[in-house]
């Protein structure tokens, strides 16, 4: 409330315009406890709904006349998801508990450019109502409307699996997949600088201007401070604080260059009868592993020991029956990992 409405506040203590701007303030201030009190009753007293119109799936939470809508065209829809991962602590979806059996209904939509994404229709009800709800929305979309919908189920992992038990790319995967008489092909496009690397390419920017401030505040400091800033006493009193600087600034410049290796890489994942090759691409040449169906003792997305924010980074792991385990695709959302993984078992038929 304090966040919202402070700059509102703030300026109508002087200055032109101060008597409208402090008239405001209280109805600012009724507008948002009345949208935080309403979406409170909502979340706790009450219900959702799910309507099929002639043109739309429409998810709807309701409690008296306060209601919240969400349209999403029969026409756009690709699969409706029953997502087990909807109630998530610090973003990673609860497991345990009571409510590890809450799940989520959400129509997984095709943009104009073929983009996918998700709109939410029900959350936070068990596991069981939801896919009864999915089923019947699926079932009568398909009778009354002519719009066939297959369902499909995200696991806690990340992964989702369709009806017939077959993995199926999860949306906003940028991944092109073809599969072929002998097994099928993946092409990983870049990801870009930014989303690519997992903020840590954000994080380098920011240190290095961090780093650079420091830098010329510190230098012009200490210069000022010894002999009025005039002759070489002055540049050796702020030689310390200057190779501190640079040293960090290291750390920094190393972090961009690792960022920006990670948002260019780009792969293509090959199964061809037997065979398992990936071929990755970054700032440097090409480089290519391969593996033997009967090397292999499992494929799996599994932390790579690289944490951002306090959470474990995943990666697409490559376990050989003898020798070290081969991790790849840090740079991928884990979603897609387990989704390759489980696409790469499927098609060298391993176990899971």
């Amino acid at each position: 409330l304090l966040t919202i409405t402070g700059p509102f506040w703030l300026p109508s203590r002087s200055g032109a315009g101060a008597n409208v701007l402090t008239a405001l303030f209280p109805l600012i201030a009724a507008a948002e406890l009345a949208f935080m009190l309403g979406l409170g009753l909502l979340i706790g007293w009450g219900h959702a709904e799910v309507l099929l119109t002639d043109t739309h799936a429409v998810g709807v939470d309701r409690f008296g006349p306060l209601k919240i809508r969400r349209r999403v065209p029969l026409d756009n829809i690709a699969r409706l998801v029953v997502d087990l991962g909807g109630v998530k602590v610090n973003d990673r979806p609860v497991t345990e508990g009571p409510w590890s059996d809450a799940a989520a209904l959400s129509a997984e939509r095709i943009g104009s450019t073929g983009k996918r994404g998700n709109a939410l229709l029900v959350i936070g009800y068990p596991r069981a109502t939801v896919e009864a709800l999915g089923e019947a929305v699926r079932e009568h979309a398909g009778a009354s409307f002519g719009v066939e919908v297959a369902i499909a189920t995200r696991e806690h992992d990340g992964a989702v699996i369709d009806a017939e038990g077959v993995p199926a790319q999860p949306a906003g995967s940028t991944a092109l997949i073809e599969r072929h008489a002998e097994g099928l092909t993946i092409t990983l496009p870049a990801r870009g600088f930014f989303k690519g690397s997992k903020g840590v390419g954000s994080f380098s920017i920011v240190w290095m201007a961090f780093v650079s401030v420091f830098l010329v505040v510190s230098v012009g400091m200490t210069r000022s401070g010894v002999q009025g800033g005039s002759g070489s006493a002055g540049w050796m009193a702020a030689l310390p604080f200057a190779a501190f600087s640079l040293a960090f600034m290291g750390i920094g410049v190393g972090m961009f260059f690792f960022a920006l290796r990670m948002g260019r890489r780009r792969a293509v994942i090959d199964v061809a009868g037997e065979d398992l090759v990936i071929t990755r691409q970054s700032l440097g040449e090409p480089k290519t592993e391969s593996w033997h169906r009967a090397e292999i003792d499992r494929v799996v997305a599994g932390p790579s020991g690289m944490e951002v924010n306090d959470r474990p980074v995943l990666e697409l792991q490559i376990h050989p029956k003898s020798g070290r385990k081969v991790g790849l695709f840090r740079e991928r959302d884990d979603e897609e990992l387990a989704w390759m993984a489980a696409e790469i078992r499927v098609a060298l038929g391993l176990g899971s």
